[in-house]
């Protein structure tokens, strides 16, 4: 949390996954294949779409796309990214996690 002056202060988590054997925590590169970004864009973009019911998501974000920011963390089901406030959306919508199974991603992870 932060508070730099104006209407209201600011928060954020920051997620995170650990390749235990490693020790080390793991990045983006260390999950797919060079190159990856186009398609986990487009994974991403769709997922917010469904999320929100929307096709144009200039409607509900502030964003016509949803690209990694390297804030996620790994299910045994996917990948969630986390999006916090005013980094797609308003303040009032809060943090956005949107999460994309592992099975839409088979192309480009390693």
């Amino acid at each position: 949390y932060s508070y730099a002056g104006g209407a209201h202060g600011n928060y954020g988590s920051a997620c995170a996954s650990f390749d235990m054997v490693k020790k080390k925590k793991i990045s983006l590169e260390d999950l797919f294949k060079p190159g990856y970004e186009a398609t986990l864009t487009k994974a991403l973009t769709e997922a917010a779409k469904k999320k929100f019911k929307t096709k144009d998501l200039n409607e509900v974000l502030f964003v016509d796309k949803v690209e990694p920011n390297g804030n996620f963390f790994l299910t045994g089901k996917g990948i969630c990214f986390n999006y916090v406030p005013y980094e797609i959306g308003a303040y009032a919508a809060g943090e956005l996690k949107i999460f994309v199974p592992f099975g839409e991603l088979k192309t480009v992870m390693r």
